[in-house]
C-alpha cells in the first residue's frame, strides 16, 4: 500500500472510534441531578469511580487531541500556504465549521428552554434561570457559557479549531521557521498543564494543531513513522496507565496530570501505529455508513448523554455500583447506534439540510 494511501486510510478509520471515545468520555453519572437530588457524588461508589477514571482519563484520553492533530495536518496538507490558499480555506470552513457550530448551539439552547418549561424535574440542576439572563449572557452562550465552553459544550473543540484556522498564518510561520523551538515550547507548556486566559485559545488546540501542521509542512508521514514503533508505544502506554492509576489512587494530582499528558501523546501515536498496521495488512475496515455519521454523532450526543443518564438513574433504583458500571458502558453504545441511525434517516429525508448541519460531511 502506498504511503499516502496508508495515511489517508488511517485517518479515515480512526475518526469514528475517536468520536465514540468522546461519547464515552462525556458519560458520567457523577453530578446527575433529578428533582433537586444529586444521586451520584464522587466517593460514593468507589468501583464506579475507579472504572470511570481508568476509561475516561486513561484509555479514552487522546480522542480530542488526535482530532486537533489531524486537523492541523490536513489544513496544510499538500498546499502552498499563500494568501489565496488561506482565504479559500477560511471560506470553506464557514460551511464545514461555522454554520454547524451556530446551528447546534442554537438547537441546544432551544432545547434547554423547552426542557426548563416542560421537563422541570429532569432538567433541574445548577443552571441559572434562562429568563433572568441579559442580552450579553445570551450571546455569550454561543462562545463561553460554562467552563469556557459554549452552550453545546462539546463544540468548544470546533470553536478552538476555527481560531486555529484564523490564526493559521502565524502558526505556519512558527512551525516552519521555528521547527525545533515552537513544538517543544508549546508541548512542554501543555504537558505542564499551563492554561491561557483567553477563551478559544487552549494550549491543547495550539499544541496538537501545530504538531499536526509540523508533520504536514515538513512532509513527514506519521502513519509510516509510528507503524514500526507501535509495540513499544503500546507497552509504554499501558505501563503509564498503571502508573497513573496508582497516582490517582494516592491522590498525587500534580504528578498525575503530567504523566497523564505525556501518556496522551504516547496513546495517540500507538493508536495511529496499530491502525496503520491493520490497514497495511488490510485486516480492518469501517463501514462508510458508520464513518459518514461521525460528525452527527459528535454534534448530537451530549444532550442525549444527559437525558439517558437521568432516565437510567430513574429506572434503576436504588442506585448501586452494578447499575452505574453497566450504564456507563451501555449508554455510549446506545447513543452511538441511535446517532448513526438518525443521521441516515435525516439524510434520506433531507440530504441537503443534513449536509448543512454536518458541514457537508
Amino acid at each position: 500500500m502506498a504511503p499516502d494511501q496508508l495515511l489517508s486510510k488511517t485517518i479515515h478509520f480512526l475518526r469514528f472510534p475517536l468520536i465514540f471515545s468522546v461519547v464515552v468520555s462525556h458519560t458520567n453519572f457523577v453530578g446527575t441531578i433529578i428533582d433537586g437530588v444529586d444521586y451520584v457524588q464522587t466517593g460514593m461508589y468507589p468501583i464506579y469511580d475507579f472504572i470511570y477514571c481508568l476509561v475516561k482519563q486513561e484509555l479514552a484520553s487522546f480522542d480530542v487531541t488526535t482530532f486537533f492533530f489531524f486537523a492541523g495536518f490536513l489544513f496544510f496538507y499538500k498546499a502552498d500556504f499563500t494568501q489565496t490558499t488561506y482565504v479559500n480555506k477560511l471560506k470553506n470552513r464557514v460551511h464545514t465549521l461555522l454554520i454547524p457550530y451556530l446551528f447546534w448551539n442554537a438547537l441546544v439552547l432551544a432545547m434547554m428552554i423547552g426542557g426548563n418549561l416542560l421537563l422541570t424535574g429532569l432538567t433541574s440542576g445548577s443552571n441559572q434561570l434562562l429568563a433572568s439572563k441579559s442580552i450579553t449572557e445570551w450571546l455569550n452562550m454561543f462562545w463561553s457559557y460554562k467552563l469556557d465552553a459554549p452552550v453545546a459544550s462539546q463544540f468548544w473543540f470546533i470553536r478552538d479549531l476555527m481560531m486555529m484556522g484564523i490564526f493559521s498564518p502565524l502558526l505556519y510561520m512558527a512551525v516552519r521557521y521555528l521547527k525545533w523551538i515552537w513544538i517543544p515550547l508549546v508541548g512542554c507548556l501543555w504537558i505542564a498543564g499551563i492554561t491561557l486566559p483567553v477563551t478559544g485559545f487552549s494550549l491543547t488546540a495550539i499544541f496538537f494543531f501545530s504538531l499536526g501542521a509540523w508533520f504536514s509542512i515538513h512532509k513527514v508521514n506519521f502513519a509510516t513513522l509510528f507503524l514500526p514503533m507501535r509495540k513499544v508505544l503500546l507497552a509504554v502506554f499501558l505501563v503509564l496507565v498503571g502508573v497513573n492509576m496508582a497516582l490517582w489512587y494516592a491522590d498525587l494530582k500534580p504528578i498525575y496530570d503530567i504523566v497523564h499528558n505525556i501518556n496522551v501523546l504516547v496513546g495517540m501515536a500507538a493508536a495511529i501505529g496499530w491502525v496503520a498496521r491493520g490497514n497495511e495488512l488490510e485486516k480492518i475496515h469501517i463501514s462508510e455508513k458508520i464513518a459518514g455519521a461521525t460528525f452527527f454523532v459528535y454534534a448530537y450526543h451530549l444532550l442525549a448523554v444527559f437525558f439517558c443518564q437521568k432516565v437510567w438513574l430513574k429506572l434503576f433504583q436504588p442506585v448501586n455500583e452494578v447499575s452505574l458500571v453497566v450504564g456507563y458502558f451501555v449508554i455510549p453504545v446506545l447513543i452511538a447506534a441511535v446517532g448513526v441511525g438518525l443521521y441516515h434517516l435525516f439524510h434520506k429525508i433531507s440530504p441537503r439540510f443534513t449536509a448543512i448541519i454536518t458541514g457537508g460531511r
